[in-house]
């Protein structure tokens, strides 16, 4: 997977929710600023795939925080085909 920057991006919004695709790999998070510190909590299975960013002034005082929670879509909410009595039944599950 490329770099991809965050969609929508707003200092005063501290919560973002990325879906993925069920079968895709939690990616690293990274962040970049001027002027301030940045402390990067990478997401995974122990913490519920939630990443958090952490921007501090120069003296170490935290000024805020952001999570970027991944959440992989369901493999049922993929288009299925299941078949019955030799017939083949389109279905499709939202949830």
């Amino acid at each position: 997977m490329g770099i991809k920057l965050l969609r929508d991006f707003e200092s005063g919004k501290t919560y973002y929710r990325v879906s993925l695709p069920y079968t895709a790999t939690i990616p690293s998070v990274g962040a970049q600023t001027t002027g301030y510190q940045v402390t990067v909590q990478q997401a995974s299975a122990d913490n519920g795939y939630q990443a958090s960013v952490f921007l501090s002034d120069q003296k170490g005082d935290l000024v805020s925080n952001y999570l970027i929670q991944f959440v992989k879509s369901s493999c049922l909410e993929e288009r299925l085909e299941v078949v019955v009595k030799e017939k083949k039944l389109p279905l499709k599950i939202k949830y």
